[in-house]
């Protein structure tokens, strides 16, 4: 019999929860065979591959399953997160220049739907490759985002705590980093 789709990426995301990120990239191939055209799959089962540490094996089905044409953010900060992992990779001036190619992808999406996960990713890469004035200025734009003011759930507040950090802002960012430590997500 048949899975349907939602069962399918309810397996995959359940493996990717627990952490069995092998499992969880098989899973989403065998449902790609009944689902070519799932771009939710697709960029799970990358997650998956990326998590893992398959870096170049993801950024080469990246390009294959054409993820780059997608029209949602999260499925395109997939590409910037690799690219980011391959930075982290290198040294020296090499790295510095791939996180500064990496932040540029974030800011990229940004633009186009902007959203304090790829504002933060932004900064974040900003910060490593030695630009401080412009990881603070995207920063306090991350701080301004009303979702991140919110802090409805862990992800605005590990956000908002990672924002802070580049910003100097120890003292807060511990705070809101035992917030985040109780949330349940």
């Amino acid at each position: 019999m048949r899975k349907s789709l939602p069962k399918t990426l309810a397996e995959v995301e359940r493996s990717l929860e627990q952490g069995d990120l092998l499992l969880a990239f098989d899973q989403a191939c065998v449902g790609l065979t009944l689902y070519p055209d799932s771009e939710t799959l697709k960029h799970k089962g990358l997650l998956a591959l990326a998590r893992a540490g398959a870096t170049e094996r993801a950024a080469r089905l990246f390009r294959e399953w054409g993820l780059g044409a997608s029209q949602e953010g999260h499925v395109l900060a997939l590409e910037a997160r690799i690219a980011k992992d391959r930075a982290l990779k290198l040294c020296g001036p090499e790295r510095r220049q791939a996180l500064l190619d990496a932040a540029a992808i974030y800011r990229r999406i940004h633009a186009r739907a902007p959203d304090s996960y790829p504002a933060i990713n932004w900064a974040s890469l900003c910060f490593l490759a030695g630009e401080a004035d412009e990881a603070a200025r995207i920063a306090a734009i991350v701080l301004a985002d009303p979702v991140v003011q919110r802090v409805a759930d862990y992800w605005a507040l590990a956000t908002r705590a990672e924002a802070k950090l580049i910003l100097g802002r120890r003292q807060a960012v511990a705070a809101d980093l035992e917030e985040a430590a109780r949330r349940p997500d």
